[in-house]
C-alpha cells in the first residue's frame, strides 16, 4: 500500500459479503468535518488537526456503534478562503503561514510557536489564507497500521498550521477535513 494516494482507495466489491461462521468483516469509509479558519486576538491562526479528531466527525458515532476497531488510513485538509482576495484594506498583507504534516504520537501536545517553527518538519510548506490549499496525510509506518478500539483512537499525527500578520478576531475561510477510516470487528 505504500505510495498510494488515500483518495485513490476505493472498494468495488458487493455491498455485503457473506460472513461464514462469524468471520471478521471490515469496511472503509470517508468521514468529514467542517471548521472555521479565523484569527485569534493577536491576528494569528493556529490549527492542529490529528487523526484522532476523526471522533468529532458527525458519522463517527454510527460506525463506532457498529464496529469494535478502527484505523485511520489517511486524512485530507482543504482550506477555502471566504473572501476573494482573503484580506481587505484593513489588513496590511494577506495572512501568511506554514502548514506541515506530522507522524508523531506527541502531536496533540504540539502547538507551533510561530510559522517558522514548522520548518523543522520535512513536509512544511508556506501558504496564505487568501488562496485555496489542500494537503494530504497518509498512514505511514507500523504504529499507524494497527487497529485500535473505537473507544480509544490514538493520536499518531496530522496537520499543524500557524499564520501571522492577520487582522485580529477575523474569520478568513473554512477548512474541511476528511478522514479515510477502516473499521473491523462487527459488533
Amino acid at each position: 500500500m505504500a505510495n498510494v494516494d488515500v483518495t485513490a482507495l476505493r472498494y468495488t466489491g458487493p455491498i455485503r459479503l457473506p460472513t461464514p461462521n462469524g468471520a471478521d468483516t471490515s469496511t472503509i469509509v470517508v468521514l468529514g468535518n467542517i471548521s472555521d479558519a479565523g484569527t485569534d486576538g493577536i491576528g494569528e491562526a493556529v490549527f492542529t488537526i490529528s487523526n484522532q479528531d476523526v471522533t468529532a466527525a458527525a458519522e463517527w458515532a454510527l460506525y463506532a456503534s457498529l464496529y469494535q476497531e478502527a484505523r485511520v488510513l489517511g486524512m485530507e485538509f482543504i482550506y477555502e478562503p471566504r473572501f476573494h482576495d482573503g484580506f481587505t484594506a484593513t489588513d496590511s498583507i494577506p495572512p501568511q503561514g506554514v502548514i506541515a504534516t506530522s507522524h508523531t504520537a506527541q502531536f496533540d501536545s504540539t502547538t507551533p510557536a510561530s510559522p517558522a517553527s514548522l520548518y523543522e518538519y520535512g513536509s512544511a510548506r508556506p501558504f496564505t489564507l487568501s488562496r485555496r490549499m489542500k494537503m494530504i496525510w497518509k498512514m505511514d509506518g507500523p504504529d499507524e497500521a494497527h487497529f485500535t478500539p473505537v473507544t480509544s483512537i490514538p493520536s499518531l499525527g496530522g496537520f499543524l498550521a500557524h499564520t501571522g500578520s492577520g487582522t485580529a478576531g477575523r474569520s478568513f475561510g473554512t477548512y474541511y477535513t476528511k478522514w479515510m477510516v477502516q473499521f473491523k470487528g462487527r459488533k
